[in-house]
């Protein structure tokens, strides 16, 4: 469920007190750095390098959920002006971009990545006061990289084949491996038996969207087994 951090984060609240009654500003916390690790930093050490940037708003006072993203975010813009606080920045895409015009936009900008939605979808709202922007998705860069397996990790059902990997990254020749932490998702299509059989190190296509500040990979996923490169990078027959 939700986790409440009100107390922790008052100048989030004091910036926002000016707002009018009646709202849900949806939006995310974050820091300037990248990873969750910098984040939780944050919280533990210095709360107010905690930011808020926000992307809708929900006027439950006068029942504006169902209307459009231009008025919605139009009255955004005000509470800004009112609040001080931080509206994210729209992607200039033109009407109808394709994905990979969207990837090309995101790695020209230098940004993580951005939330395409249909612009005048209406929020569905919950029992809970909770909404959700219409037929919305995240696009984010994502790394296809071959790692090295170090160390299988089966499952409580053998039958099941592994249940984690341990992965590496091969630095150059000579050097150590630099771990990047356990895997636990597969593509549908992944041997997961095959895995469990196979003798340590051997190589694994992994999609990732790249390393947070704990340097484990962020949303990876084993894609395929890769023995057509056991000999490329270096490793025993």
């Amino acid at each position: 469920g939700a986790v409440d951090k009100t107390a922790l984060l008052p100048h989030l609240v004091a910036q926002y007190a000016s707002a009018p009654h009646g709202l849900i500003i949806d939006g995310e916390a974050h820091v300037e750095a990248e990873g969750t690790s910098a984040y939780q930093a944050a919280e533990n050490n210095n709360p107010e390098d905690v930011l808020f940037t926000a992307f809708d708003l929900i006027d439950l006072a006068q029942k504006h959920v169902d209307l459009g993203y231009a008025y919605r975010l139009a009255k955004l813009h005000r509470v800004q002006e009112m609040t001080g606080g931080r509206v994210a920045q729209a992607a200039d895409l033109k009407p109808g971009a394709s994905y990979e015009e969207a990837l090309r936009y995101i790695e020209a900008m230098g940004i993580e990545g951005i939330v395409a939605w249909k612009r005048e979808a209406g929020h569905n709202l919950n029992f809970s006061g909770n909404t959700k922007r219409g037929r919305s998705f995240k696009i984010k860069l994502r790394a296809t990289e071959d790692l090295i397996v170090t160390r299988v990790n089966g499952c409580a059902d053998p039958d099941q084949g592994c249940g984690s990997l341990e992965i590496a990254r091969m630095i150059g020749p000579g050097l150590p491996l630099q771990p990047l932490g356990k895997v636990g998702s597969f593509e549908k299509d992944f041997d997961r038996i095959a895995a469990l059989q196979l003798q340590t190190p051997f190589i694994v296509e992994v999609l990732h969207y790249g390393e947070d500040g704990n340097g484990k990979l962020e949303f990876a996923k084993v894609s395929r087994l890769r023995p057509d490169k056991h000999q490329e990078m270096g490793l025993a027959a």
